[in-house]
């Protein structure tokens, strides 16, 4: 009975996601082969507090057959009045926890127009716990407390006035981030205890926000929201007139005067960049920038595009941008496209490669060809055999079910059944197989115009719009990794990855009516190596003479038809 014990401790009832104990136990309930007839559970609140979740759990298990016993209330599904006691239970359960996030809500109201702590650590400062004057103890023997306080750590209050005062100096967040880095500062999220975390712009840009440092406590300024989609719990703004601002004097870390500075620098800044930030579908312009989404640094994280102060717009590494990698090599977008564009242009046009791959592919299909041949030989040599042993399973399922009609439910017969069903199913998917007739793999020359078309189609594919080119080579490329090197000619980014012959929604790569002529990528992961050395500096690029242009188009009459990437 252990072997199926579960439990999620320390997790919500009011979210699936996270609760893997549960989502065992609902995946087992259902496999055919399901290796218990019910579940049983201490109280409705274990199972969830959230009434729509619990509902739709309840009638999967009932779909596949599984009982849910719950002990406190002795309720079991497989009464007639189950879902008006579990709705009755659940929505309580409910209740229960709108009623305690009030409580909670008030006490950290309560806790802030004091001005203690009303949330948990904040960097500059130690929650030191208020006693209760009275001595009282609670349950466990500890004495109760009437609140936390707030305590400066000179340390962590010392880097918080560098951090505004190299701001003010006229530092920007990454370079804020990149010099405490380099240093060894312990960042924020060491001093919650997780070492391995680096200072980065986003944490640069709450510290320089953040009020409290002036000793100014503004709060109710977000509300902790369930996403019902996404299964995870989201922090949504609350409008200003629901926030209470309150003086904590002794809070305060820096002067009024940085504090000033700092605020007034943040206003140039943004008036001066306000289209810096830029990114991947942020505006109708970046929907047309191909690379986005395929470019990765050595660091792991991804290129992405932002806006220029000259107006330009440049492909970086997204880890540099937040100060948490060292590669500060970025490239002009137009520079970037035109080089990529070229390089695949000129691999997928490489007659070594063609041949290569379609001795690839041949090879491929007819060891598929051979594997489907003796297959379906060892099956049709046996075919007599499995018709008779489908008959005598058939014979069983008749005797069971009609046991099952006489006796009820049993526990033993349901998990015979469930295994004869299964070897049922595994018989009339052979005899099926051997019924097919598996036509005979493509000829060498068959192959190789295949093959010519999909290069062909890929490097014609290149010369559309934008839009349609990024699309197209999301479905051909994953990743293509980028790696600064120095070379005689200058500094150089090189580009790696790998390109699928067939892409993802390739009418070829479907395998129908049996025939091997129309099967691709389904047996035949076909790829080919990308690898291209591109120019950084755009007086290198110019000296190059630029390359291919982009497309431009002045209306829709203009725009190319797209190639069709199947026969």
């Amino acid at each position: 009975m252990d072997e199926f014990t579960r439990s999620d401790e320390r997790k919500s009832g009011q979210m699936l996601k996270g609760r893997a104990g549960l989502d065992e136990l609902m995946k087992l309930a259902q496999q055919k082969d399901c290796p218990f007839d019910g579940i049983v559970i201490y109280d409705t609140s274990r199972f969830g507090r959230n009434l729509t979740d619990g509902l739709g759990m309840t009638d999967i298990l009932k779909y596949y057959g599984i009982f849910l016993f719950f002990t406190t209330h002795d309720l079991d599904s497989r009464d007639k009045n189950f879902r008006k006691l579990f709705i009755t239970y659940a929505s309580q359960d409910e209740d229960y926890c709108a009623d305690i996030a009030d409580r909670v809500h008030r006490a950290q109201r309560g806790a802030a127009l004091k001005g203690n702590a009303s949330s948990g650590r904040t960097y500059g400062y130690k929650n030191i716990a208020i006693p209760s004057a009275d001595g009282t103890r609670w349950r466990n023997g500890r004495v109760a407390v009437d609140g936390v306080r707030r305590e400066i750590i000179p340390e962590e209050a010392a880097v918080i006035n560098r951090i505004f005062e190299m701001y003010a100096g006229g530092l920007g967040q990454q370079a804020i981030s990149i010099k405490l880095n380099e240093e060894g500062v312990p960042s924020t999220m060491k001093a919650y205890g997780h070492p391995a975390s680096l200072w980065c712009t986003p944490t640069i840009a709450n510290i320089l926000r953040n009020t409290k440092y002036i000793g100014i406590n503004t709060w109710n300024k977000s509300k902790v929201v369930r996403n019902p989609i996404e299964q995870r719990k989201e922090s949504h703004k609350r409008p200003e007139s629901e926030w209470e601002v309150i003086a904590v004097p002794e809070w305060r870390i820096v002067s009024d005067d940085l504090w000033n500075s700092v605020v007034r620098e943040i206003a140039n800044r943004q008036g001066r960049a306000g289209r810096k930030k830029g990114g991947l579908n942020r505006t109708e312009a970046s929907r047309k920038y191909i690379a986005s989404g395929l470019l990765h640094c050595l660091c792991g994280r991804t290129f992405v595009a932002f806006h220029t102060l000259r107006g330009g717009v440049r492909y970086a590494c997204a880890g540099w941008r937040i100060g948490k990698c060292t590669n500060n090599i970025s490239i002009l977008l137009t520079i970037l496209e035109s080089q990529m564009l070229q390089a695949i242009s000129e691999c997928v046009r490489d007659s070594a490669l063609r041949d290569k791959l379609a001795s690839e592919y041949c090879e491929q299909m007819v060891s598929h060809w051979n594997e489907c041949e003796a297959q379906t030989q060892k099956i049709t040599a046996t075919g007599d055999d499995l018709r008779e042993r489908r008959q005598n399973l058939l014979k069983k399922v008749d005797n069971i079910v009609d046991a099952l009609q006489d006796d009820g439910r049993n526990p033993h017969l349901t998990k015979r059944l469930k295994g004869i069903e299964k070897e049922l199913v595994a018989i009339d998917e052979d005899l099926q197989t051997a019924s097919q007739v598996v036509t005979p793999p493509l000829s060498e020359d068959q192959a190789k115009e295949l093959v010519t078309r999909k290069l062909a189609a890929i490097d014609a594919a290149l010369k559309q719009p934008p839009e349609v080119v990024k699309q197209i080579l999301a479905r051909h490329i994953d990743t293509l990794l980028m790696k600064p090197v120095e070379t005689p000619e200058g500094l150089r980014y090189e580009m790696t990855g790998e390109i699928r012959l067939f892409a993802a929604g390739d009418p070829d790569h479907v395998l129908l009516e049996g025939s091997l002529k129309r099967t691709c990528k389904q047996y035949t992961p076909l790829s080919f190596p990308l690898r291209a050395s591109l120019i950084t500096r755009a007086e290198e690029w110019g000296r190059k003479g630029g390359g291919p242009p982009r497309p431009v188009y002045r209306s829709k009459a203009e725009v190319p038809r797209v190639p069709e990437l199947a026969a």
